[in-house]
C-alpha cells in the first residue's frame, strides 16, 4: 500500500501513460510477458514470467473472476495501483 500511495503522490505519474508503456503490442491487456520485458527493460531481473501470470492468477481470483484470463485489462491495472486507502483515487476504478 505504501508503494502505492508513493507512486500516486508523483505528480507527473499517469497511470494511462504506465499501461501504454507496458502494454507493447497494443491490444489493451497486460501479458505476463509484457510486464516481464517492462521491468527487465527497468533493471527488474529477478521475476519470471511465472511469477507474473501467478501474480495475475491471484488478483484475478480475488476479483471473483471465474475464468481466469492472464492478462490485465487497464481497470485491473488501475486497482492494483490505485492506493486503496484514497476515496477519490479509488472511486476511478470502480
Amino acid at each position: 500500500e505504501t508503494q502505492r500511495q508513493r507512486l500516486c503522490a508523483i505528480e507527473t505519474f499517469e497511470p494511462l501513460s504506465a499501461f501504454q508503456r507496458i502494454d507493447r503490442n497494443m491490444d489493451m491487456e497486460l501479458a505476463p510477458l509484457e510486464i516481464v520485458r517492462f521491468l527487465r527493460e527497468n533493471a527488474v531481473e529477478n521475476i519470471s514470467e511465472a511469477d507474473c501470470s501467478s501474480m495475475i492468477s491471484y488478483y484475478k481470483g480475488q476479483m471473483g473472476e471465474d475464468e481466469v484470463q492472464l492478462a490485465l485489462g487497464f481497470r485491473d491495472f488501475l486497482a492494483i495501483v490505485v492506493p486503496l486507502e484514497s476515496p477519490s483515487l479509488k472511486e476511478m476504478v470502480q
